[in-house]
């Protein structure tokens, strides 16, 4: 287990913690005056949910509600998740922002054509071992990080990280791209952490019993699906819907209570503890 510490101290207790969709797996969560976005800088793949023009450019410009971004993680670099030349040009426009990610993504970062020393020392690559975690202080965050993998099929292995993140007494998991079984997210002992939040990508909640396995695994009191295709994707990438309107339907009955945002830029309120 890595520290690396660049805080002053613990962060005040806040009341309410604000996340806005910012498209596929990508989020802006704000607490107490502190802002988190994962997995928002990028431009986007065919059948899944990407930012316009317009809302790109005001992300890599660091543009309000982007300004003041201390932390920016990607959980891998996949493009629609993470594009470098995007990451490059926000962290360039947001001198605060301290960029976390895989050591693909930031390999990809340093070269690119938008890379300059200005940004060089804000660049950590993380990569545990599976069943390790690295824990890092930054700002007024408290990060760990493990390794999740992304299939055990794919050749080669793709780097995939989740994030366990907390400020202001609110706690969030997000999960990227996993494809682990409920009893290896069991091993990492989430439940002990009483998360408000957990960031799941959909494919994990589209089976009746496997959801229930990963929920009591993950035990947090708040459950967002991500990763839902868009609207146009092909019907292929909608199972076990049988179409989008179907899919949402089956995972707000398979889990009361899920949060799925319907568009980019929606944004909802949460109680900080509730």
């Amino acid at each position: 287990m890595l520290l690396w510490v660049t805080s002053c101290g613990p962060s005040a207790v806040a009341t309410k913690a604000k996340i806005t969709a910012l498209g596929n797996e990508g989020f802006l969560i704000e607490v107490g005056g502190h802002e988190v976005m994962i997995d928002a800088l990028y431009v986007g793949l065919p059948g899944y949910v990407a930012p316009t023009e317009e809302q790109r450019v005001a992300r890599e410009s660091a543009v309000p509600p982007f300004g003041a971004v201390d932390l920016v993680l990607a959980t891998h670099h996949h493009g629609d998740h993470f594009d470098a030349e995007v990451v490059a040009r926000h962290l360039g426009a947001n001198p605060r922002g301290v960029f976390i990610s895989t050591p693909t993504a930031v390999d990809l970062i340093r070269g690119s054509g938008e890379y300059s020393l200005e940004i060089a020392d804000r660049l950590h690559q993380v990569y545990p071992k599976e069943g390790e975690s690295v824990h890092l202080e930054v700002a007024d965050f408290v990060v760990d990080i493990v390794n999740l993998h992304h299939g055990r099929r794919r050749d080669p292995p793709v780097e995939n990280l989740g994030f366990i993140v907390t400020t202001g007494g609110f706690s969030f998991l997000h999960m990227g791209d996993t494809e682990a079984t409920p009893d290896e997210i069991g091993s990492l002992d989430l439940r002990d952490r009483h998360l408000d939040v957990a960031f799941v990508p959909f494919w994990l909640l589209e089976e009746r019993q496997n959801a229930q396995r990963y929920l009591e695994a993950i035990g947090a009191a708040t459950v967002v699906a991500m990763h839902i295709p868009a609207l146009d994707a092909p019907p292929s990438y909608l199972t076990p819907g049988k179409d989008f309107d179907d899919l949402i339907r089956l995972l707000e009955e398979i889990i009361p209570g899920v949060v799925i945002f319907p568009q980019v830029m929606d944004s909802r309120v949460f109680e900080v503890g509730q």
